[in-house]
């Protein structure tokens, strides 16, 4: 099995949106990916390195022995690894051809093309229409791709309590809440969006109770599963964490809102889906997004089966890879600030058995966290 050479690169879904290589990320979401550097030392497999500025040596050599972990900071003289950054764009091609790698190594222009292609939010459209018609129960109404201003506002003033999404944003970004009385409001800022991505996605709001993802790896039309994620958000759809537990602990917290039937079907005919829209142009990581929503015809619940997909790493793939280090439920979180100071855990075996473990070495902007609680 080939080793990988591990590029965290948070912003890559908003260099997706640019479509350039030549790509300066905000500056919280460059502070985000200096302070995650290290963590595919924790998602790797032995023998993987990662690109990385520098890392407290220290703390690295603790972490190794404490966890029994060999994947390590590139040394830029292996060019047999094989490249694998958060997610592909552009933008991270250049990071591998500044570090040396040859073009013929790395996907090209066309490849890219088709990978930003899918990854537009029409992608989730595709996907949960082909859902709706081979499941046999009822879920959340699909979207609409809209590419005229007056198509959108004439929607809005129809369907005021909508979401409306840009095509390339992940996270909470890109997501614009509509109602009655902000209509007039957001029309601008949403009309700029069409003007800059070609279309906004408009959905009906739904009232979220759990967020999950049912995680794969896609190649070549075959789809391979990997596992579940649940995870939390605030009102605003943006990411502030996953559970990390053995698969079936997130089965039981997912029980108690929908019928494990229902989580079984849409797993089975997933691969279907993705196959059909994704053909064979991805391989990679592929993570679909969904909810249990409030159904709004009763008192019960409905899923809501595609809300995203996102053809790259996400947060619910480090927490699956993270369940091997714990040794009963956890969180994975990540917080503004370093908080390193005031974490205290203890280990054995390799495996966390108490408190808070920092992720990443000390004086970084973000800390990223496994917490038993």
């Amino acid at each position: 099995m080939d080793n990988r050479l591990w590029l965290f690169y948070p912003e890559n879904d908003i260099a997706l949106a640019r479509g350039t290589a030549s790509f300066t990320p905000p500056a919280a979401a460059a502070r985000l990916r200096r302070s995650g550097e290290v963590l595919p030392l924790w998602t790797g497999r032995d023998g993987d390195r990662f690109i990385c500025s520098g890392v407290n040596d220290r703390w690295l050599d603790t972490m190794c022995r404490t966890f029994r972990l060999d994947v390590l900071p590139w040394d830029h003289t292996d060019f047999s690894l094989r490249p694998e950054p958060w997610g592909w764009s552009a933008a991270s091609r250049r990071w591998f051809l500044e570090s040396g790698f040859t073009p013929d190594s790395l996907p090209d222009d066309a490849r890219l093309d088709a990978i930003r292609r899918l990854s537009h939010r029409r992608t989730a459209l595709q996907v949960h229409s082909l859902l709706h018609r081979a499941l046999p129960f009822d879920v959340w109404p699909e979207g609409v791709e809209i590419a005229s201003p007056a198509d959108l506002e004439a929607r809005l003033r129809a369907c005021p309590d909508s979401v409306v999404k840009a095509p390339w944003s992940s996270s909470g970004r890109g997501i614009t809440f509509s109602s009655a009385d902000r209509t007039d409001r957001i029309l601008q800022q949403l009309c700029g969006t069409i003007a800059r991505q070609g279309s906004v996605i408009v959905e009906p709001r739904a009232r979220r109770i759990t967020d999950l993802a049912m995680l794969f790896t896609y190649s070549n039309g075959t789809v391979r599963p990997e596992g579940l994620s649940v995870f939390l958000t605030d009102d605003k759809g943006s990411y502030h964490g996953n559970i990390v537990a053995p698969q079936q602990h997130l089965h039981d917290i997912l029980s108690r809102h929908i019928d494990p039937a229902q989580l079984r079907a849409v797993a089975d005919a997933l691969p279907d889906a993705l196959s059909a829209v994704l053909g064979h142009d991805y391989s990679g990581p592929v993570g679909v997004d969904m909810m249990i929503v409030r159904n709004p015809a009763g008192d019960g619940t409905m899923l809501h089966p595609c809300v995203e997909v996102n053809l790259r790493h996400t947060m619910g793939m480090v927490a699956l890879r993270l369940a091997r280090f714990v040794d009963r439920p956890a969180m994975f979180t990540i917080l503004p600030g370093d908080h390193t100071a005031e974490c205290a855990y203890t280990a054995s075996d390799g495996l966390l058995t108490t408190g808070r473990l920092p992720l990443n070495p000390p004086g970084a902007d973000f800390t990223f966290l496994l917490e038993i609680r």
